[in-house]
């Protein structure tokens, strides 16, 4: 954000009251565009997925992030996923306003079409991805699904920046990559 404030602030005047100041607003996922749209902040940054539903009501930058797959992360121990027939009858936690949760109840009905057990896909309101991933890691979720480029910065997060710690976690891919996040 210190580098964002410089490049707002680059040929103003050094006098203090004439300088944009950027602040962070912690906001739980669920939040951010809700609370973009009420004012509550000028911009949302996160791995938002551009959907046609968000840009309906939001502008967004260029992408910074493309060929974004999904992935199962499941706790330590949790039987194996190697293929999406692994997660029959399986639940899935992902934090609320995701849109992981469309894809996920997509590919559920799909699964139940092939007469395969379906998904429960549980929202998690007020929590952030990361928060997620933490349950996941505790023990105290089995599943989640999440972006490839968050699992794998989230596996080699020291285990000091989470509590509980984070256990050892298997990511499996779970259908082909797809639009940018921004």
């Amino acid at each position: 954000m210190t580098e964002l404030e410089r490049r707002l602030n680059g040929g103003k005047p050094s006098a203090r009251k004439s300088r944009l100041r950027v602040v962070f607003i912690p906001t739980p996922f669920d939040r951010l565009l809700p609370d973009l749209l009420a004012g509550k902040g000028d911009v949302a940054a996160s791995l938002l997925t551009v959907t046609g539903e968000r840009k309906a009501i939001v502008d967004f930058s260029r992408p910074y992030l493309k060929d974004v797959a999904s992935v199962v992360v499941s706790r330590a121990g949790s039987p194996p996923v190697n293929s999406t027939r692994d997660l029959a009858g399986r639940v899935l936690h992902v934090p609320g306003g995701s849109s992981t949760l469309s894809a996920l109840r997509e590919l559920s009905a799909a699964m139940e079409a092939q007469g395969l057990e379906g998904l429960e896909v549980v929202e998690v309101p007020g929590v952030t991805w990361e928060d997620v991933l933490q349950m996941v890691g505790s023990g105290m979720l089995d599943h989640t699904v999440t972006d490839d480029k968050l699992a794998t910065v989230w596996a080699r997060a020291p285990p000091s920046t989470t509590w509980p710690p984070i256990g050892p976690t298997a990511t499996t891919p779970v259908w082909p990559s797809r639009s940018a996040a921004t």
